[in-house]
């Protein structure tokens, strides 16, 4: 009884602490409203799966990260870390974290971008950066950037004795024993013997590398103490130090080396059950590994890019709570076979049940990344007027010094004056080619490749640098390919002759992609070609407005839009036609003429 008072008491002290954490204290109504609807539900049996839809830049990774660290057991992990103790018993880790959370996505990259935050909130959280909490990353280990190869489990063992072979290499060298001690540090020994210690119990005890931690830890205080004498005049106890150091890393080493060369999958397994949350993609969910393990709750992000059957198999592991997170709005999975596609192989499981089956949502109602110029259409067209703006976009301190004010642009008469957050540049002699021959797969306009130059020369006479805040981006691979032709070929800036290879291979770095693959996204500026220009209003994808609104809601601070004003305003696409006559109520549609050659 006591113990399970203890537990109790444990929790509701846990969740205090969580309650404080930045990612809870800054969610606005909607946000809380989805997590607590889940919080509330997580111990009824059988109960349903959650959806929150969230349009962009509507902080939905927030709301994740936000209910990760109310999920997550960490109050014990932190009371062992903060003072260097070992767990009363293997059993015990393993215990606590038999239920776990997992965590997945269509694409690497999106697991990566949650992990990212989950991990930098949780140092924020605990202001302690050496304390890593017990995630497993699991997936192909060429996609795994370097910052993460500690909590992947096919590398965490590598860089555990890659650390300690460092330490033991700087103790083995002419350096002082202040400088040793300093390298201690710089490398965390402290955390990693921790992170060993919880993270493979069981391992570490069955080959006896926890005796070699001991004498470490035993030996560590007594290091650090002769260290900070800086006038210690006793060099034989100063060399015994030292020596005690590197026998005992020697030896951790030695046992190390031995356990990932010899027992390396009994060390991965122990790992990843050691682990609280498990972050993976979909398909790496139906991998074997998984059976061996319990999950609690999973937690599908951009679960409107999977199809039905790449969620299957992550439901296959059989959680008792389920939260689907993503934008039916928005694009869903690429699917490259016509007939697939044509039988609904691209539909999302979340499409389902929302639009199809009308099963209850949270929506994330507030955007917090667009100037409210730029958001009033999507909100209005595709989210019913629901998506509201954030303070944060409505404040005039938040708009950057490069934009013209409303009042500098309809009291001037100069053509210098014309950059607004919503703009439609009507690019009335354009001409769009096929790539190639004739009747060929894309399409591509070389005016509305040439006007992009043309604005990036503009953007940077006002201070902004287009390689780290501009994406231009399209609907067809033959226009991505025709801009960056023409940026390869444009006098950009004005450089000195010796400056101009330079310049011309530092130009390559501007972001120019297509609308599918700017999914997720964001730029301050986000100049957009439409490409399509012709007298029969032909639009050919531009139809799907899933698409449109992946395009709009990149920009952050600024949205101009490259296209024949003609062709989409009398193309028949409701969508379209909408835009257009958007622009024009809202009086931003110019010609390029208005613009300084």
């Amino acid at each position: 009884e006591s113990e399970s008072e203890s537990e109790s008491s444990e929790s509701s002290e846990s969740e205090n602490e969580i309650a404080e954490s930045p990612y809870v204290e800054d969610l606005n109504e909607s946000q809380e409203q989805a997590v607590e609807s889940f919080l509330n539900e997580r111990h009824v049996h059988n109960s349903r799966i959650h959806m929150w839809q969230g349009p962009p830049g509507s902080g939905k990774t927030r709301t994740i990260i936000s209910l990760l660290l109310r999920l997550t057991p960490f109050r014990g992990l932190l009371k062992r870390s903060l003072i260097f103790q070992q767990p009363t018993s293997a059993t015990e880790t393993n215990h606590k974290c038999e239920k776990k959370t997992v965590v997945c996505a269509p694409s690497n990259q999106a697991v990566q971008v949650v992990l990212d935050k989950f991990l930098a909130a949780f140092k924020s959280k605990y202001e302690h950066d050496s304390i890593l909490p017990p995630v497993a990353l699991v997936g192909i280990e060429e996609k795994v950037p370097k910052h993460l190869r500690s909590v992947f489990i096919h590398s965490f063992a590598e860089n555990w004795t890659t650390r300690v072979k460092s330490a033991l290499s700087s103790f083995e060298s002419n350096q002082t024993l202040e400088e040793k001690v300093n390298t201690l540090k710089v490398l965390d020994i402290s955390g990693l013997f921790e992170q060993i210690r919880t993270r493979t119990p069981n391992v570490m005890c069955k080959f006896d590398a926890v005796r070699c931690l001991d004498s470490i830890e035993c030996t560590l205080p007594g290091l650090k103490s002769f260290a900070a004498l800086r006038h210690h005049k006793n060099s034989n106890m100063n060399d015994g130090l030292i020596r005690v150091m590197t026998t005992c890393l020697k030896q951790l080493l030695d046992k190390l080396s031995d356990i990932v060369t010899n027992h390396l999958e009994e060390l991965e397994r122990e790992f990843l059950k050691s682990a609280s949350v498990v972050f993976c993609t979909l398909a790496v969910a139906g991998r074997k590994m998984f059976k061996r393990i319990s999950v609690e709750t999973l937690i599908i992000d951009e679960a409107g890019q999977s199809c039905e059957a790449e969620t299957l198999m992550a439901l296959k592991l059989n959680p008792t709570k389920c939260v689907l997170v993503g934008d039916p709005e928005q694009l869903s999975a690429t699917v490259m076979c016509p007939a697939a596609l044509e039988l609904g192989f691209g539909r999302s499981l979340l499409h389902r049940l929302m639009i199809d089956l009308k099963q209850p949502f949270s929506l994330l109602d507030t955007q917090y990344r667009m100037a409210p110029e730029i958001s009033k259409f999507p909100s209005k067209h595709f989210y019913n007027k629901r998506l509201k703006d954030g303070e944060n976009v409505k404040s005039e301190m938040w708009k950057p010094y490069w934009l013209d004010t409303k009042e500098s642009i309809s009291l001037s008469e100069h053509k210098s004056n014309w950059l607004q957050p919503f703009l439609f540049l009507d690019i009335r002699n354009g001409k769009e080619e096929y790539e190639g021959l004739p009747g060929g797969s894309s399409l591509f306009n070389r005016s509305e490749a040439e006007c992009a130059v043309r604005i990036l020369k503009e953007l940077t006479k006002r201070g902004v640098d287009v390689f780290s805040q501009v994406i231009i981006t399209t609907f067809y691979g033959a226009q991505v390919r025709a801009i960056r032709n023409a940026l390869q070929t444009s006098s950009f800036g004005r450089e000195e002759p010796e400056k101009q290879n330079e310049k011309s291979a530092s130009r390559k770095h501007i972001k120019v992609c297509t609308v599918d693959s700017v999914q997720g996204s964001e730029a301050d500026i986000v100049i957009l070609s439409f490409v399509r220009s012709n007298t029969s209003q032909k639009i050919g994808f531009l139809r799907d407005y899933r698409r449109l609104n992946v395009a709009i809601t990149r920009a952050k601070f600024c949205l101009i839009i490259l296209g024949n004003y003609e062709t989409l305003s009398q193309s028949g696409n409701k969508d379209l036609c909408n835009l257009a006559l958007h622009a024009k109520e809202q009086n931003v549609v110019i010609e390029m003429s208005a613009i300084n050659p």
